[in-house]
């Protein structure tokens, strides 16, 4: 009935939960079950201070500080209402019960989203908003990543519209990827690369999709490879 998307903790035990069908973010103790405050949708305890947009089947509140917290506003519901898709922040008062947007992003053109999608805000200053599964009728989207100025750093997007449910941003790698080495070998006085450990298909950096190219001294080399078409691993990279 509520659909709960999301629940967060922040650090003295609180949740934060997204129910999207009701429209509403709400924060409860975690120690007694007590509803600490409920915004949006129509049972609102909370008094939104400088925005009269309200958040539609949102996404994938977060704290993101003591007295702060994000969500991925989707602006759209089953009966009929909608905007254009949100990436916001709030700042909230607990015992006044008064909440401040302090931070939003909406994309320049229409991008309706009706189901999932996310906003994470990283330490340092990215923020990367996954807009779910887009509707025809609006530009079709699947993430960007912005900088402290909300400039678009990426964008990317399928051509048919799959839906994202949600996408996260890592500095590095949080899991150990194996990747096959390369090697050099000599064939008729000439130079060639390759994986030491053959695979059924590969994409070299520079397009090609033979077994082993041409080694180019001063050059980068690395290639996808495959065994079923689908899923592609990164070689190592050897460096000019």
């Amino acid at each position: 009935v509520t659909h709960f998307n999301s629940i967060d903790e922040d650090k003295d035990g609180n949740l934060l939960i997204s129910a999207r069908f009701y429209n509403e973010v709400l924060k409860v103790n975690k120690k007694t079950g007590q509803i600490m405050w409920r915004m949006g949708g129509k049972y609102n305890t909370v008094k939104l201070l400088n925005d009269k947009q309200p958040f539609l089947g949102q996404h994938d509140a977060r704290f993101t500080g003591p007295n702060t917290f994000s969500l991925f506003d989707n602006g759209h519901t089953y009966d009929s209402l909608r905007h254009n898709a949100r990436a916001l922040e709030y700042e909230i008062n607990d015992s006044l019960k008064t909440a401040t947007l302090v931070w939003s992003y909406s994309n320049p053109k229409t991008v309706y989203s009706q189901a999932a999608g996310g906003l994470q805000k990283t330490k340092d200053g990215f923020t990367l908003v996954n807009y779910g599964k887009v509707s025809p009728g609006g530009q079709n989207m699947t993430l960007e990543l912005l900088d402290k100025l909300n400039e678009k750093l990426l964008t990317i997007s399928f051509p048919d519209t799959m839906a994202s449910y949600r996408a996260y941003y890592y500095n590095t790698y949080p899991v150990k990827i194996n990747q096959p080495e390369l090697k050099v070998i000599q064939k008729n006085g000439r130079e060639y690369i390759t994986t030491i450990k053959p695979y059924k298909y590969y994409v070299w950096n520079n397009g090609k999709t033979d077994k082993e190219i041409e080694f180019v001294k001063g050059q980068m080399h690395y290639a996808f490879v495959s065994n079923d078409g689908k899923v592609y691993t990164s070689s190592v990279r050897k460096k000019p």
